[in-house]
């Protein structure tokens, strides 16, 4: 990571409250750096985090703002390439094909879609039957001290396919 990436993370961690969401999005931020991702801005009030073996984004730290509630820091994660993961994480997945149906999985489609590497049923978000594109990161909402550890293992188990049938390293 270059300084002035450093200063960008670290000028967006310190905009956010120091006691409850700091030491959370920090940890997280430190898993995605340590395994090659680097911060970049994206629009006015968030980063995306990319690696250079794949240049594929894998996860958005931001702040979203509203008249009636005020500002919030958000975490996005793309995890269309893990398939076991927590009830959780199942309902992330569920209301997003509900409140999103126009983001179909194209490469399940005769059409298709060659955008992501592998199998296109390895790297599909689904629920109920439905697929949806893999490439977008999914908003994690309320994020505790508890989803932590499940969160980096996702990270990793992300990039390890990212790796493998992006950039084509064995990781």
């Amino acid at each position: 990571m270059t300084i002035k990436q450093e200063q960008l993370l670290s000028s967006f961690l310190g905009t956010l409250d120091p006691v409850v969401e700091q030491p959370l999005y920090q940890e997280l931020a430190a898993c995605l750096v340590e395994l090659g991702y680097s911060p970049h801005k994206l629009g006015k009030a968030a980063l995306s985090f990319k690696c250079k073996q794949h240049n594929k984004q894998l996860a958005k730290l931001g702040i979203k703002t509203s008249k009636k509630a005020g500002s919030w820091a958000f975490f996005a994660l793309r995890f269309s390439g893990c398939k076991d993961y927590s009830q959780r994480f199942t309902d992330i997945v569920a209301a997003n094909i509900v409140h999103f149906p126009h983001k179909i999985a194209r490469c399940m489609t005769p059409d298709g879609c060659c955008y992501c590497g592998g199998l296109a049923d390895t790297h599909v978000y689904t629920f109920d039957g439905k697929h949806h594109c893999g490439a977008y990161v999914l908003e994690i909402p309320n994020i505790t001290p508890n989803d932590i550890t499940e969160i980096k293992q996702l990270i990793q188990e992300e990039h390890y396919y990212l790796l493998l049938h992006e950039a084509g390293v064995t990781p």
